[in-house]
């Protein structure tokens, strides 16, 4: 829904320094005790903190701004009237108040100044209700402070916080998601605009709102929808001159080639638009696709094609053919130049990585044995292709085994890190289970690095857990301590192997921060005594 924020931020030193100054301003805070109290989160990234309140404190703001060297910035966003105002405080002195007219896309404008400030993403334009807190000190959580005002006194205390993920650009999100009776979906943001005169200016300055924030909530809700096409974006104004307003938004609308296609065809979201290019790159090159993820497709040859570029593409254009077409044709201009060498010493080891793989391997390739009839071999992904790692080709770099090992167990180390949200789990009747899912193809490796075992059995909160790698891409993990939970896991690992792709193993191995061992089937029927 469109965002409403109020917040102030601040550049600090530490979390302590910054509440050292936030305790006098509370103390000298003017809010009667009779009055509602006042109760927010601090957040701190980096040098910048965020004080998140429920509603806009300009007395806090200048209360903070005399004990703070700098300057403390306030913001007032309220998405749904378009309307943002903000103010600069230094040394107890406020600016002026800058309010942006009505009728420009708020949430970029805010996205845009806290941008300018360096203000890390992760604090920019966060709603109170959508942070998540949690005990202090814990892994992934921006160190916080809670605090509390209540009749003149106040509490504050050391907190984690989880803030709601944020990408490169402002957030945006629809009100509901309304399916007609036809089954075509609409993801519908509401406007609720003062009672200002309907004109042809305004229109237009509300349709380029539109179209900007159309692309946006596209963006956003192209990811997360399973189905072909993404809800089509909507827009709807609850003004007193909302008659008059309709007719004129229309021609402006009109007058959009970008807001014409959308109005004929909802996007294709990141699965429908994958899918597309599957089926155009089989029809059209003659070559089976092993793997699609996300906005990716794996070769059976070893070639990968990202569609990340396409698909943007696609999304300023919403011309399915062209930008399809241009997939193809990429591929085929790749494929007519044959396999690309491994390449210099350098390029090579930043991009080995392990992959589990079972008892048979051709011979010749690099490989090492790791638990009962689970191995790990080494391959080459630099994000176009994935290549199979031979001893020959590590003997023509001067790296032995044990160091091409180790150096790929660093590379999956570090992508497991820059992306900890591709280890997912979900809570059945009989416990939590991980499970898998990143863009390498190294998903089920996870089990072979110090990193991903002690990632795992952190989200389970358990010293030992029962794991499975069925396939090169598939990890699953649970406690062994439930009867019901081993079956679950002896059953998905069967069914993921025969499905594949890239089938490995359906044997379930015990998982410690120390390795992994072999689990034979008595100890399975033992497991939950």
């Amino acid at each position: 829904m469109p965002v409403r924020i109020a917040q102030l931020f601040v550049r600090a030193s530490s979390l302590d320094a910054l509440a050292e100054a936030l305790s006098p301003a509370l103390e000298r805070h003017g809010r009667p005790p009779e009055g509602p109290g006042l109760t927010f989160i601090v957040l701190l990234d980096g040098p910048w903190a965020t004080l998140v309140l429920e509603r806009i404190d300009y007395e806090l703001a200048q209360r903070l701004s005399e004990q703070v060297p700098g300057e403390v910035v306030a913001l007032d966003l309220d998405g749904s009237r378009l309307f943002f105002q903000s103010r600069r405080f230094t040394r107890g002195q406020a600016g002026p108040l800058d309010t942006e007219p009505l009728g420009r896309d708020v949430e970029a404008v805010a996205w845009d100044l806290l941008g300018e400030l360096s203000v890390p993403e992760a604090l920019r334009l966060l709603p109170l209700a959508a942070i998540e807190t949690i005990e202090a000190g814990q892994q992934g959580a921006l160190p916080a402070l809670s605090v509390e005002l209540r009749s003149g006194n106040f509490k504050m205390w050391a907190v984690g916080a989880l803030p709601p993920g944020r990408a490169a650009e402002a957030p945006v999100e629809p009100d509901v998601l309304l399916v007609s009776a036809a089954g075509e979906a609409r993801a519908l943001e509401i406007r609720r605009l003062p009672a200002v005169p309907a004109t042809a200016q305004l229109a237009e300055a509300l349709v380029t709102v539109e179209e900007a924030q159309a692309q946006r909530i596209a963006r956003n809700l192209a990811a997360s929808v399973d189905d072909e096409r993404i809800p089509r974006p909507a827009f709807a104004y609850e003004t007193l001159h909302s008659a008059r307003l309709e007719p004129l938004l229309q021609a402006a609308r009109a007058r959009r080639p970008w807001m014409q296609q959308l109005l004929k065809a909802s996007p294709l979201s990141h699965a429908g638009f994958t899918a597309k290019c599957r089926a155009s790159i089989e029809r059209s090159c003659g070559t089976r696709v092993s793997r699609a993820h996300a906005l990716r497709l794996e070769l059976e040859s070893g070639p990968r094609v990202p569609l990340g570029a396409a698909y943007a593409s696609y999304l300023k254009s919403l011309d399915e053919v062209t930008s399809i077409r241009s997939v193809v044709d990429e591929l085929q201009t790749r494929l007519l130049q044959g396999p690309v060498p491994l390449g210099r010493r350098a390029a090579a080891l930043a991009g080995l990585l392990p992959v589990v793989a079972g008892p048979t391997l051709a011979k010749g390739r690099a490989a090492a044995e790791i638990a009962g009839n689970l191995r790990a071999a080494l391959v080459h992904d630099d994000g176009g292709r994935i290549l199979p790692i031979r001893l020959a080709d590590l003997a023509a770099i001067e790296l032995d085994l044990d160091e091409a090992f180790q150096h790929a167990v660093d590379n999956l180390d570090a992508r497991t890190l820059a992306a900890p949200e591709g280890l997912t789990w979900f809570d059945l009747e009989h416990g939590r289970v991980v499970v898998s899912d990143f863009d390498d193809p190294s998903g089920a490796a996870r089990l072979l690095t110090p990193q991903g075992r002690a990632m795992i059995l952190q989200i389970l909160n358990a010293d030992a857990c029962l794991a499975a790698a069925p396939t090169r891409d598939t990890l699953l993990a649970c406690e062994g301590d439930d009867p019901d939970a081993v079956a679950w896991l002896r059953e998905e690992a069967q069914r993921r192997f025969e499905e594949g792709p890239f089938p490995v193993l359906p044997d379930l191995l015990r998982l410690t921060e120390e390795g992994l061992d072999p689990v034979a089937g008595e100890d399975l029927a033992t497991s939950g005594e």
